[in-house]
């Protein structure tokens, strides 16, 4: 009787556990399920938080070095070239005589006035007298003091002429140019040597756009390299500011004059000019993942709701600098967007932050 007592009590206590385990096994499945579907319905997304700050965008831009006053010279008659003293690269001091045309025609034209000039003036003197005494009219003397004039204004001409037959430095600077030997002939006006003054400094001209040259005000500082002194940067700042474009290329041209310098510098030489304008811009970096759509200075991108969804936002891209976007509105400061994964989104998706 006992062991029959024993048998039913094992049997139950048997079907008792088979049936907790039965419940138990339903329960973690429904658990799996349950977070499963919860990781389904969540979409997981990196995000980051906008903060705005002011920046001083730098400008990078080149342009070619010139010296400052660059006075390219010439004679004032045409003529052969009888000497040119200098050569390019050459130092020459104000006053130092460079070329001179050969003088020979010249001379004879200036002789050949003053012989006009001085018969002009006899006749003048001659019929001042006569017409004291009545023997010719006063449209006749006012005819010969007509042709004196003439004849001194040609003498004064061609003497100037004959002053600007050479060239001599108007002040003290470097020969750039060379632009004529001896022996050639040349027209009035044709430049012949082109001077670099000395004490107007060196300066560097570039051309910028219209979205730059806004930017830029004179006194704004920059740096510029050049290949031939790798490593070394020269100091100046910007000197001049377009107020029209080139009608060529509609590029405005800017001029930054260099501090002086120790190390010897040679017109032509291309630098790599960068430029702290001194206005400031209020942005907020975002990396370029963040944006799923661009045009015309325009962008969207996915900020972050108080309920862990997402709205499309258009914002207003500034710039882009490696791989991040300067954004100046769109978003407010201290707003979540989404940095990671925005390209899989849409409007009112629910989103998890894998960071």
């Amino acid at each position: 009787m006992l062991r029959q007592l024993k048998l039913r009590f094992v049997s139950i206590l048997g079907a008792v556990l088979f049936m907790l385990s039965i419940t138990s096994g339903a329960s973690a499945e429904q658990v799996v399920a349950s977070s499963e579907k919860t990781s389904r319905s969540a979409f997981p997304v990196y995000t980051d938080v906008v903060h705005y700050e002011l920046v001083r965008r730098t400008l990078h831009t080149s342009g070619k070095l010139a010296n400052k006053s660059q006075q390219r010279l010439s004679f004032k008659t045409s003529g052969r070239v009888k000497n040119i003293y200098v050569d390019e690269g050459e130092y020459v001091k104000q006053g130092q005589l460079l070329a001179e045309l050969d003088q020979e025609q010249i001379s004879a034209q200036v002789k050949q006035a003053k012989s006009l000039d001085l018969d002009a003036q006899r006749q003048l003197r001659r019929l001042r007298q006569l017409y004291k005494r009545k023997a010719v009219s006063q449209v006749q003397l006012q005819t010969a003091e007509t042709n004196a004039e003439v004849t001194a204004s040609n003498l004064r001409i061609i003497k100037f002429n004959q002053k600007h037959a050479t060239i001599k430095a108007p002040v003290s600077g470097t020969v750039l140019r060379r632009m004529m030997e001896e022996n050639e002939f040349v027209s009035s006006f044709q430049p012949t040597v082109i001077l670099g003054a000395k004490e107007q400094g060196w300066v560097i001209r570039s051309l910028i756009s219209d979205k730059s040259i806004v930017r830029v005000h004179v006194g704004d500082p920059a740096v510029i390299q050049f290949d031939a002194y790798p490593g070394i940067p020269f100091k100046g700042f910007v000197s001049e500011v377009a107020a029209a474009a080139n009608e060529h290329n509609q590029l405005f041209e800017i001029e930054i004059a260099l501090d002086p310098v120790d190390q010897r510098l040679h017109a032509g030489f291309i630098g790599q000019i960068q430029i702290t304008p001194e206005s400031v811009d209020r942005i907020a970096w975002v990396p370029i993942a963040a944006v799923v759509e661009a045009d015309m200075g325009k962008a969207k991108l996915f900020k972050v709701l108080p309920d862990n969804k997402v709205t499309l936002r258009e914002v207003t891209v500034g710039w882009l600098d490696s791989g991040k976007v300067a954004v100046r509105d769109g978003v407010d400061d201290a707003s979540h967007i989404v940095t990671g994964g925005a390209t899989f989104l849409s409007e009112g998706t629910l989103i998890s932050s894998l960071n």
